[in-house]
């Protein structure tokens, strides 16, 4: 899927650790087997399939999961988390080597092109069937197939009886039975910490463009593509979400990264979110449902 993930499990003998681990690693490879968009899986073939007489394409059980909860958090964040948005990552060329220079930034026509393709609304879903109506669109479970991926990792460890572990997956961290430190750093304060955090059960996400970036006519390019304008998101530098399921940790960190603070405060009081947000300009916004008894404190 594109990351690493590491894993801490507490166990009696070491070999029941081996075999939790063992459970991660297949738990991980199941999901990317159906969901990633770099080889063939049940993604790619609705990708190859859209717009077509056939475009409802056969999906397993976990896949049509994923994209249900990713319909339901574009639905409550008005597109926001929209996973249709592979056109306009196409575009701005974030399928090749994190950190490497493209030819160029896109023309606008080439930007009114991609973002035409993005709609979250032309994706169908029916049981065990998924499909996209038009010609040209791209689903890419990204921002939250990892958080599912999680999700299931953490159930499987469960059902076996393992009880106290913590995953962290490229920075997404879930915890169970253990009290796990989560610190997140401030983008415009070399460092310095933003937000330190303790969970013992649940996830937490963070969105920031600091990690996966290109370069193009001499600008850094941040890879999370706001949905409704086209450009590389620049008005906000980072967004962290607590959820009792990582899967939407992922997806909410991720929606919330594209909302003014207007829109912010609007979902998080709707969903009731753990959330945080800093803008370019080094305002912290904070979640109702973060006041009081949330896990993370501001950094001193």
């Amino acid at each position: 899927m594109g990351t690493v993930l590491a894993a801490e499990i507490r166990c009696g003998r070491a070999d029941g650790c081996e075999s939790g681990f063992t459970l991660i690693g297949s738990a991980l490879r199941k999901v990317d087997a159906a969901m990633s968009v770099y080889h063939e899986s049940e993604i790619t073939r609705l990708n190859a399939a859209a717009g077509q007489a056939d475009y409802l394409q056969p999906v397993e059980n976990n896949t049509e999961q994923v994209l249900r909860a990713a319909l339901d958090v574009a639905q409550k964040t008005s597109g926001a988390f929209d996973i249709t948005v592979k056109p306009l990552a196409n575009l701005y060329g974030f399928y090749r080597k994190a950190g490497s220079t493209t030819a160029g930034l896109p023309t606008q026509a080439e930007k009114s092109h991609a973002l035409a393709l993005v709609g979250y609304r032309d994706l169908v879903l029916a049981s065990r069937r998924a499909g996209l109506k038009r010609r040209g669109m791209q689903v890419d479970l990204g921002g939250i197939a990892k958080g599912f991926a999680l999700d299931q990792a953490a159930a499987a460890l469960v059902k076996t009886g393992h009880m106290e572990f913590t995953l962290n997956f490229g920075g997404q961290i879930l915890a169970h039975g253990i009290t796990a430190p989560v610190v997140v750093k401030h983008p415009l304060k070399p460092g310095k910490d933003l937000l330190r955090c303790e969970i013992s059960s649940g996830s937490i996400s963070v969105s920031a463009q600091s990690e996966t970036y290109r370069f193009a006519d001499g600008r850094k390019i941040g890879h999370l593509i706001n949905p409704h304008t086209g450009e590389s998101e620049r008005e906000n530098l980072t967004t962290v979400v607590y959820h009792v399921q990582a899967m939407y940790a992922d997806a909410y960190s991720t929606a919330l990264f594209f909302t003014t603070a207007p829109a912010f405060a609007a979902i998080t009081r709707s969903e009731r979110l753990v959330a945080y947000k800093l803008d370019k300009n080094g305002n912290l916004q904070i979640s109702e449902a973060a006041n009081g008894t949330a896990p993370c404190r501001i950094a001193d």
